[in-house]
């Protein structure tokens, strides 16, 4: 068991997402590490919103891994991600359509791995690869930005 005394809780530097414009007014400043679950019906805009997210990132300079289990590289997000403004200038954000969760660790281990990664949908990623939510929030723990 892991215990913090005063001091150590006081002397813990926190790390900040610096959004600015609308993301700052929806979000204000996030603590980089953490998990975000983005949720709802099946056609309500999440994928979109997700593409827009690791654009805004992008633009920060964040490195993205999006793993776009459920639609694969199909039309529709190929079309979503050019509709979102994600074009072949972005930089920072690379696509893969499986994963394991031993696949995901070794990869989280490289240097210069992704500093966020999205995964769409975890119910895809539990299905394909085997990963259940605390797996992948003890990854999020090994692996912290």
């Amino acid at each position: 068991m892991k215990v913090w005394s005063q001091k150590n809780l006081e002397d813990i530097r926190h790390e900040y997402i610096d959004f600015d414009g609308e993301w700052y007014l929806a979000f204000g400043r996030p603590e980089k590490s953490g998990c975000w679950i983005i949720y709802g019906k099946s056609g309500q805009g999440k994928s979109s919103f997700a593409l827009q997210l690791a654009r805004k990132f992008d633009e920060m300079g964040l490195r993205v891994l999006y793993l776009t289990l459920e639609m694969g590289a199909c039309d529709d997000f190929v079309n979503s991600v050019l509709d979102v403004g994600i074009s072949s200038k972005t930089n920072n954000i690379i696509y893969s359509d499986e994963a394991t969760i031993k696949e995901l660790d070794e990869y989280l281990s490289k240097q210069r791995s992704p500093d966020v990664i999205m995964i769409d949908s975890i119910q895809y990623f539990e299905q394909q690869g085997g990963a259940k939510a605390p797996e992948i929030i003890r990854l999020r723990k090994k692996y912290p930005r």
